[in-house]
């Protein structure tokens, strides 16, 4: 349950500001069902939509693994699912200004 908020955390320290949009370009943002890990999500594909290839490419990797954890310990439910609200509050607060 610890493991979870550590491995986004971690993972936010590495990547900075990156996103995705699910689907590969598909313009459809994916949510996973926790209100600020969800705004956390929108404002990462906006910034991503922002970076230049090089920075984009960076960032991506990270940026999917944090998603990736996120969306499994909701999937999980309980516990886990609660841990979100916090750890992605804090990646909320500490997003670049140019990624709010």
């Amino acid at each position: 349950m610890r493991w979870s908020i550590a491995l986004c955390l971690a993972s936010l320290a590495a990547i900075g500001c990156g996103g995705e949009k699910s689907g590969a370009g598909s313009g459809v943002a994916e949510t996973i069902g926790v209100a600020p890990c969800d705004e956390y999500i929108a404002k990462m594909n906006a910034c991503l939509g922002k970076m230049t290839a090089s920075e984009k490419t960076a960032m991506e990797s990270g940026y999917k693994d944090t998603r990736a954890a996120w969306k499994l310990a909701a999937e999980k439910g309980g516990a886990e699912k609660d841990q979100l609200k916090p750890a992605c509050e804090a990646a909320l607060t500490s997003m670049p200004p140019t990624c709010k």
